[in-house]
């Protein structure tokens, strides 16, 4: 059974499926959580939990991601019992809260996919390329979560555009926050 927030986190979770070889399938995933406290196991850890083992993405992106490095060390364990690997980008200081917010959480499926390079491209902007198991193709992809400011943005898009065609082409996926007219 699915835990009460499910209804309200499922419009926020965007699940893609793309083909790799033939009868061979490559899914990701993008959660803005909206404050997910890496230090503490809550609902809205145990319902991303139950999502991705559900669905099992081969790599998922989840932002707003609140906590310092011990707090993502610590959720890394926790999600090492369900085969995920964690990567992480740590988030810029909150002086209201006086902790670390807006991180970016890069989580892989170990059974599907090995990291080959992680790397913090800007701001809330994080680069990873996997080694796939299905077909052993190394695939980029960018998680991004926006930043209002347009000149901060712009840095963003650049960097994530800069690392995608370095390696090829890629995924860019996240929230954001801007809309194009």
């Amino acid at each position: 059974a699915r835990g009460c927030c499910a209804a309200a986190y499922d419009a926020a979770v965007e699940v893609l499926r793309f083909q790799a070889p033939p009868q061979a399938a490559i899914s990701v995933l993008s959660w803005n959580s909206q404050r997910l406290a890496a230090s503490v196991q809550g609902s809205k850890e145990h319902w991303l939990c139950e999502l991705l083992e559900s669905a099992r993405p081969a790599v998922a992106f989840v932002f707003e991601v609140d906590g310092a490095l011990d707090d993502f060390k610590a959720l890394r364990g926790r999600l090492c019992k369900i085969r995920y690997d964690l990567k992480w980008i740590v988030g810029e200081n909150s002086f209201a809260t006086g902790t670390q917010v807006n991180g970016v959480a890069v989580l892989v499926a170990r059974e599907q996919a090995a990291v080959v390079a992680c790397k913090r491209l800007a701001e809330r902007c994080v680069g990873v390329v996997l080694q796939h198991k299905v077909d052993t193709q190394r695939r980029a992809y960018v998680g991004m979560h926006g930043i209002q400011a347009p000149k901060a943005f712009g840095v963003q898009l650049r960097e994530a555009e800069d690392f995608l065609m370095k390696q090829g082409g890629g995924l860019l996926m996240g929230d954001l926050n801007h809309v194009p007219c």
